[in-house]
C-alpha cells in the first residue's frame, strides 16, 4: 500500500492507478519535494516516534482525505478508516475506482479532485477468471481472482472472494507516463502476510521511493480492511505532515 505527497492532475496520479492492486496515498498541493534521506520502517503497534498518535494534533486547515481502492475491492473497503478519520475531524471521501485502465482511471480521479478545495490527501489498490464487460476495447477483458487464489494469497484474513470488484486487464498493462514518487514524499504500508506482492518486493519499491514504511504483522494484501487502525495511523501521519508544512 503506497502513499505519496505531490501535485494534482492525471500525470501525478497515473503512477498510483498503474498497479491497481496497490493502494496509494498522496498529499496534494501541501508538501514540496521528495522525502529526504533513506526510508524509515515502523512496525504497527510499536512505540516508535514514526507511528501516528491516536488523535491528530490541532491543524488550522485539515486536508480533505480522498480514498481510492485498488483491484478486487470497492469503496466500502475503507469503512474502518473512514469512521476513525471522521471522528478525528477530517472530511473523507471514498470514490469508486472504475478499474478500466490507467489513463481513464487516473483522469476520473483527477476530475473528482478538481471539485474539491484546499489541501488533499489521496489514498489511491495467472490468478484470475476472464469475463467480458460492456464497452471493452478490443481484446480487453475483466479479471476476477479465482477463489483459491483470493482466499489463500490475496486476502487470507478476509472471506471476501464473492464480493470482489473485477478489474480490466488493461488496468495492469497500460504503461505509466509519470512516476510521482520521484518528486513527492511517500508513505507505505506493508502487510507481512501479503503473498500477492511479497513484503520483500514491496520493501524494495518502498525503499526506492524513500518512503516512511509501516509494517503490519499478519496483514494480507487487503490490510486496509483487516487492519484499519494501522492503515489509518499511516494516513494520519501523511495528513499531519500536510498540517505541519503549512
Amino acid at each position: 500500500m503506497k502513499m505519496l505527497c505531490g501535485g494534482r492532475g492525471p500525470a501525478a496520479i497515473a503512477v498510483l492507478v498503474a498497479v491497481a492492486i496497490v493502494v496509494a496515498m498522496i498529499v496534494l498541493g501541501v508538501v514540496d519535494g521528495p522525502a529526504a534521506g533513506p526510508s524509515s520502517v515502523t512496525a504497527a503497534g510499536s512505540t516508535a516516534p514514526a507511528r501516528a498518535p491516536a488523535t491528530a494534533p490541532s491543524c488550522g486547515v485539515k486536508p480533505t482525505i480522498v480514498l481510492v481502492h485498488g483491484a478486487w475491492a470497492d469503496a466500502s473497503s475503507w469503512s474502518g478508516e473512514i469512521d476513525r478519520l471522521q471522528r478525528d475531524g477530517y472530511v473523507v471521501r471514498a470514490i469508486a475506482n472504475p478499474l478500466r485502465g490507467l489513463t481513464s482511471d487516473a483522469a476520473e480521479v483527477a476530475d473528482f479532485l478538481t471539485t474539491l478545495s484546499g489541501p488533499i490527501v489521496l489514498d489511491p489498490d495467472t490468478l484470475y477468471d476472464r469475463v467480458p464487460y460492456p464497452g471493452a476495447p478490443a481484446g480487453d477483458t475483466a479479471l476476477s481472482l479465482k477463489e483459491q487464489v483470493f482466499l489463500q494469497a490475496f486476502a487470507s484474513d478476509l472471506p471476501l472472494w464473492a464480493s470482489q470488484s473485477p478489474a480490466a486487464m488493461s488496468a495492469f498493462t497500460t504503461p505509466s507516463s509519470a512516476a510521482a514518487w520521484q518528486t513527492v514524499p511517500s508513505w507505505y504500508v506493508i502487510g507481512t502476510a501479503d503473498t500477492i506482492i511479497t513484503p520483500e518486493a514491496q520493501r524494495v519499491m518502498a525503499h526506492r521511493t524513500h518512503a516512511r514504511i509501516l509494517l503490519v504483522p499478519g496483514g494480507s494484501h487487503l490490510t486496509l480492511i483487516s487492519h484499519p487502525e494501522a492503515v489509518t495511523n499511516q494516513i494520519l501521519a501523511a495528513a499531519q505532515a500536510a498540517c505541519s508544512s503549512r
